[in-house]
């Protein structure tokens, strides 16, 4: 499978930002955080991937990198805020 047109780069990343999203309610991280626990390339972010049947798309990893540099910008512009 591959990110061919608009459509399926909206639904791929509609799809990691809501995998994002839980990842960070649930296991109460910040993106800064994560940013360093998913590395582009690392075990983990192939890990994180392949659990949730990504692996085979070609593009996503670019994607996935997308989405938490993004979470990153938002946690350093205020917009996000965490409890302690």
């Amino acid at each position: 499978m591959s990110i061919n047109n608009r459509e399926d780069a909206n639904k791929y990343y509609q799809q990691i930002n809501e995998l994002i999203d839980d990842y960070m309610d649930k296991w109460k991280i910040r993106p800064s955080n994560l940013k360093r626990y998913l590395q582009p390339g690392s075990e983990r972010f192939n890990k994180f991937l392949h659990r949730n049947n990504l692996k085979e798309v070609n593009g996503i990893d670019r994607v996935l990198s997308d989405v938490i540099d993004d979470r990153v910008n938002m946690e350093s512009d205020g917009v996000l805020t965490f409890e302690s």
